[in-house]
């Protein structure tokens, strides 16, 4: 079965993408990978069995997977990002009000969504599937020996691996493209649907930008008050890149790194303690068994999971945030609450932290292959339009160079919104093919 994946971010997807391909291989199937905004014209060009995408918020989306459906395409729904633990997300997450009749398989991470999306009516029940989360493979042996030393990370971003090292994961997307596109912003916000549960993007954007603001204060306060103490500044994929390399100045030179093109797990072991914001960094350092600090500065809390935050202690000053990591440095045990309700989340949102959720992602592929097969269904004619055939192979060549001048310009890896060398490349999945096949005997 000829199976293309859409890789998003390459910074938050791709590894376990190309691990996905991997493994697919090894069960007999041809896995190939499209840039994000060229998957549904490469679907119609390459006319593949099965059409993996990350996520159907957009109507739009709905309908070309139905047309897709028609000509004997299957299209599956993969998550790549995101617990919804805000509340306001879930139904959104859950296709709320969609009919994702055309859609062959959905796989979620936890039996929560699975029984939201079966409450509302969107699919057939059988159609949804709970695998995990396939990232959470690489915290798991085999793959886990990838994982490089706390020395390495220290080396490799400048630090001193004898001295205390926070680990602070932002989490300030909707502040990042407001800041560098209002309008783009405001377009992309309501097209998915979020003015319903999370309001109006400009008070989200500014409440965004508020607590980043105040976040870093914070850490800065922290560290001029421990002459000690390290930073290491890891990005969200989605951040401004260069308004964090503009802050750098403002903390204390050789003791603070920025993180801006690095995966979360490649920065984890060199933290003795993790900085974060309700998001899934904080799951992945608990993990491995690490310490996590949910950084609060501001009452409003715009960006805040109670659930979340329950498997961390609770800064809002930078005494809270001194005064914690103090206690994590001197061997403070985590309270037994504390320690049970990371279980209890994990348990709930997770499904199996086992390093097995890609390989059970590949059985429902595997399921779907065998249904296609007994029904005769391959597929069929069909297409887009000329045009938009010859903008994508055009802006695909020679390994998206096109593309990404267009993205880039002729110089650097940032895009108009900030963000750093978001598209992935052909050659950038064939060095994690070299890295991650040792792992996938044949």
């Amino acid at each position: 079965m000829h199976i293309l994946v859409l890789v998003d971010h390459k910074w938050r997807d791709l590894p376990g993408q190309v691990l996905l391909q991997l493994l697919a291989e090894r069960r007999g199937h041809r896995v190939s990978f499209v840039r994000n905004g060229f998957h549904w014209d490469a679907a119609w060009a390459q006319r593949p069995d099965v059409l993996v995408l990350n996520h159907l918020l957009e109507a739009s989306s709905v309908a070309e997977a139905r047309r897709l459906a028609d000509a004997g395409i299957a299209t599956v729904v993969l998550p790549t990002e995101g617990i919804p633990t805000l509340q306001g997300t879930r139904d959104l997450h859950a296709g709320a009000g969609q009919d994702y009749s055309g859609v062959a398989r959905f796989c979620v991470w936890n039996e929560v969504m699975r029984e939201r999306m079966v409450s509302n009516h969107v699919m057939p029940a059988e159609r949804i599937c709970v695998i995990g989360v396939p990232r959470f493979d690489f915290y798991v042996p085999p793959f886990s020996t990838i994982l490089p030393s706390r020395d390495a990370v220290c080396r490799r971003f400048g630090l001193d691996p004898a001295k205390p090292v926070l680990l602070w994961a932002t989490n300030f997307a909707q502040a990042a493209v407001w800041e560098r596109d209002a309008e783009f912003s405001k377009r992309d916000w309501n097209k998915v649907g979020l003015q319903r549960v999370l309001g109006d993007c400009e008070a989200f954007a500014r409440g965004d930008l508020a607590c980043r603001a105040a976040s870093l204060a914070v850490i800065k306060t922290v560290l001029e008050r421990h002459p000690d103490w390290q930073v290491l500044v890891k990005l969200h994929p989605s951040e401004n890149v260069l308004w964090y390399r503009d802050q750098m100045a403002s903390l204390p030179s050789g003791r603070a790194a920025l993180v801006d093109a690095a995966y979360i797990w490649e920065v984890l072991p060199a933290a003795n303690v993790l900085v974060k914001r309700s998001c899934t960094t904080g799951v992945e350092a608990w993990i491995r068994g690490q310490s996590t600090i949910e950084l609060q500065p501001l009452p409003e809390r715009t960006y805040f999971s109670a659930e979340h935050a329950s498997g961390s202690v609770i800064a809002t000053t930078a005494d809270e945030l001194e005064r914690h990591v103090t206690a994590t440095l001197a061997g403070t045990p985590e309270s037994p609450e504390i320690l049970a309700a990371r279980q209890t989340f994990i348990a709930r949102w997770c499904y199996r932290a086992d390093g097995r959720s890609t390989e059970r992602s590949l059985d429902v592929l595997d399921e779907l292959a065998a249904e296609r097969r007994a029904n005769g269904v391959v597929p069929r004619g069909g297409s887009r339009g000329f045009v938009k055939w010859l903008r994508y192979r055009v802006l695909t060549a020679c390994d998206h160079v096109l593309h990404d001048r267009r993205l880039y310009g002729w110089s650097g890896r940032l895009d108009r919104l900030g963000r750093i060398d978001k598209w992935y490349r052909h050659a950038d999945a064939l060095a994690w093919r070299e890295r991650l096949a040792p792992f996938v005997p044949r």
